[in-house]
């Protein structure tokens, strides 16, 4: 089953961000209250220009988050399988999924700077070679912040579960939805379909859709 979000609903967001709040309950278990959000990064894309092969391809074209609304319990389960979709969240959590992206960051570019000085793209010349005798240094610095990031995002989950051990919730783990977009053929109808959403919750996906007067798919 799956819902459509028409365009209209999309298109004049000033802060390109789409809060789906009813029905106001866990859209994962149904528990009240569901002050947390699952996070979506989406891409809209409409109006496509002809015959373009080089950049931009779409004459709409913006980026945007989708929320829908978690429990705190589900959204700590959320945070043990999928830390890198936290980032965009206002919470420790969405702090620490940021601060994770960019060890990572530095991580991979010191390394991949490691390896390019071992590679006869640097010319073994003057300073440089000086510089090129050094690639272990650097490689090892990039693996290095990569050890202390994996290490800390462990100590990051092992808080999180002593925290849904004092909830006293059950085990049970639900999947995140399925949100995607597809580009919009010319330009967009108030009722194209800009998102569509699929989750295992259909009742709560039901539900959603009636308050929200949107459509339904099976």
């Amino acid at each position: 089953m799956r819902m459509l979000v028409p365009y209209q609903v999309v298109s004049n967001l000033d802060a390109k961000e789409l809060i789906i709040s009813q029905p106001g309950r866990c859209s994962h278990c149904n528990t009240e209250p569901a002050a947390r959000f699952e996070t979506h990064r989406l891409m809209i894309k409409a109006d496509q220009i002809p015959f373009r092969q080089i950049g931009r391809k779409y004459r709409i074209q913006h980026r945007l988050l989708v929320r829908l609304p978690l429990c705190e319990s589900c959204y700590l389960k959320g945070y043990l399988i999928a830390p890198d979709t936290y980032a965009k969240d206002d919470t420790p959590l969405g702090v620490q999924s940021r601060r994770m992206d960019r060890l990572a960051n530095i991580a991979g570019i010191l390394a991949g700077v490691g390896i390019i000085l071992l590679t006869p793209f640097i010319p073994a010349v003057g300073l440089l070679t000086l510089v090129k005798s050094y690639w272990y240094v650097v490689l090892g610095a990039g693996l290095l912040i990569l050890g202390i990031a994996w290490g800390i995002q462990r100590n990051s989950q092992a808080r999180v579960r002593r925290e849904l051990g004092s909830l006293h919730t059950d085990s049970q783990q639900y999947p995140r939805a399925d949100l995607w977009t597809e580009p919009i053929n010319g330009k967009p109808e108030p009722t194209s379909v800009a998102i569509t959403v699929k989750m295992e919750n259909e009742i709560w996906l039901n539900e959603c859709a009636r308050l929200n007067e949107w459509r339904i798919e099976d």
